[in-house]
């Protein structure tokens, strides 16, 4: 047996994403790891890279792209919740092993969401002071009684 349905088998189903198998699933999110490209990107070249589709045993035709990037999502969640991780981990570190240096080291993914927040540099807190400061200048200055008399 193949360490891809090994490790396939050590999951639950695949009701989430049924366009890959779960083989294809698991291929994904090496190939994610493996080419640190972001969800857009990955999406991007599975669209466009037959080996990429080989790979994860998919077929997507050119006419018809995949285009909604939360569907990685969507896998990444589903796995995380049914894959039986020791049991992967076992597996493959008993095929890997003979071919791995640097045992000590670890590899993760921190996938980034965009967000509405900003970074605050001192010219961007400074213009908000300035726009600030005309604002409340411009509505002071159209109240009868702070006009000045002349």
């Amino acid at each position: 047996m193949s360490i891809s349905r090994e490790v396939a088998t050590a999951m639950l189903d695949y009701k989430v994403c049924g366009y890959f198998t779960p083989e294809g699933k698991l291929a994904l999110m090496f190939l994610k790891m493996y080419t640190g490209l972001s969800r857009p990107k990955l999406m991007e070249q599975l669209n466009g890279n037959i080996h990429y589709q080989t790979f994860c045993d998919v077929i997507i035709d050119p006419a018809r792209p995949l285009t909604n990037y939360k569907l990685l999502d969507d896998i990444i969640l589903e796995l995380a919740g049914k894959l039986k991780i020791q049991q992967s981990q076992d597996i493959l570190a008993e095929q890997w092993k003979p071919y791995m240096q640097n045992l000590d080291t670890l590899y993760t993914d921190a996938t980034c969401y965009e967000s509405e927040m900003r970074y605050p540099t001192d010219p961007k807190l400074l213009w908000e002071g300035i726009e600030k400061s005309y604002e409340t200048m411009c509505e002071l200055s159209s109240m009868p009684s702070m006009r000045v008399q002349g």
